[in-house]
């Protein structure tokens, strides 16, 4: 069986456009000798805050967001995350954008080297994913069926 992914530096990418938004591109422009940019913040703000930012500006039926830099190499800069996908689910709320999205927010694994790594948190960090799920009520309602697992 075939694995596919939505980002590979080794393959030349899809034939057509998975997505109506998908920032892996913009990040790899912004990278390219731009003096604005540092590791972690564009133009005074949080590289997930651009993204989010950019998220929004666009009506989308897909978007793929990935928030990798602040967490992979640090535990601390977790909580940057948290503030920034709380105050996005909170801006989806109230707008009423929830009531035709569907929602899924992984994690694949935290921060897999340096001290923390030996230690019993490290290996939860190393080992445990996470994946969260929101489907729309009237479609819960709606296809019920659908969503028995």
């Amino acid at each position: 069986d075939a694995v596919c992914t939505f980002y590979s530096k080794d393959m030349s990418g899809f034939k057509y456009q998975p997505t109506d938004y998908y920032d892996q591109l913009t990040m790899t422009q912004l990278k390219k000798g731009n003096r604005k940019l540092n590791k972690f913040c564009y133009h005074g703000k949080s590289l997930s805050e651009f993204v989010n930012e950019r998220m929004f500006k666009m009506v989308s039926s897909f978007s793929l967001s990935k928030h990798i830099r602040m967490t992979h190499e640090s535990l601390t800069r977790a909580v940057t995350i948290d503030k920034l996908i709380s105050k996005t689910l909170q801006r989806l709320h109230k707008n009423s954008l929830l009531n035709n999205t569907f929602l899924a927010l992984f994690g694949d694994h935290g921060i897999r080297s340096g001290k923390v790594r030996p230690t019993f948190i490290g290996q939860l960090e190393e080992r445990l994913p996470m994946m969260l799920m929101y489907v729309p009520p009237w479609f819960k309602n709606k296809y019920c069926s659908y969503l028995r697992i």
